[in-house]
């Protein structure tokens, strides 16, 4: 959705590892967002990501103005419902891969590259490829951090110097509670009452199975992800830390 860091060129340089064409999107889409406030207070920095892309050499820039959404198919995100992002931003993701489609249909890709922060989000694209028989591969990439741990993210413009610090706990948090959670079935708990008295306001806090996100509240076995939404100075952020990494 532009705004572009180093995370995003993170997914850049991962497509080109594949030698062929690369094509990226730009696109702000209404359709995700629960929030109008959210909406309008979403960074736009085109002319910026343009001369971005320009100095990488990317093959294939596509930015769609609002008329892409004429006549759209509506595609419901039927899986992981009411679990983590979906149960706090609910249609968000019935967005997310209504606009994914279309774009798919109109590039066709062979490949297609999402980030993990977005974990759930990655899933949903995952099976609307599977799903839907969209032959393309979905691939995963890593969550590329500021030299403080924060998770890159086009919110963290809207944070100030103080917030930026503040939010840097998040994943200290969220690692101590994937090293910890073994030897210590408490440690959740504890990291939620240290970032709220941070100030962090905590959306969700949990240790989900890898693959279904549903909740883990038995004893912790190997693939776990840890995942949290939370406010800061009112910007919401995401992250979540794999129990393999």
């Amino acid at each position: 959705m532009g705004n572009l860091h180093d995370g995003h060129l993170s997914l850049i340089n991962k497509a080109k590892d594949f030698k062929g064409p690369v094509v990226v999107s730009i696109f702000i889409n209404p359709l995700q967002f629960n929030n109008p406030n959210d909406l309008n207070k979403y960074p736009r920095t085109t002319d910026y990501d343009i001369k971005l892309l320009e100095s990488i050499d990317v093959d294939y820039l596509f930015t769609p103005n609002i008329n892409i959404l004429e006549n759209i198919e509506e595609i419901k995100a039927n899986n992981y419902k009411n679990l983590l992002c979906d149960k706090y931003r609910p249609g968000h993701f019935d967005g997310v891969v209504t606009i994914v489609n279309k774009l798919f249909t109109i590039v066709e890709p062979q490949r297609a590259f999402f980030g993990l922060k977005d974990y759930q989000q990655f899933l949903h694209v995952k099976n609307l490829s599977i799903i839907n028989d969209l032959n393309i591969d979905i691939i995963p990439c890593e969550t590329i951090r500021s030299n403080d741990g924060l998770a890159m993210s086009s919110r963290n413009n809207l944070l100030s110097k103080e917030g930026l610090k503040v939010a840097s706990n998040i994943y200290k948090s969220i690692k101590r509670v994937k090293d910890s959670i073994l030897v210590n079935q408490n440690i959740l708990n504890e990291e939620i009452d240290y970032l709220s008295k941070l100030g962090i306001e905590i959306e969700y806090y949990q240790i989900c199975d890898q693959d279904t996100l549903e909740p883990i509240n038995h004893k912790i076995f190997n693939k776990f992800i840890v995942v949290i939404a939370a406010y800061v100075e009112g910007i919401r952020l995401i992250d979540n830390i794999l129990s393999d990494q």
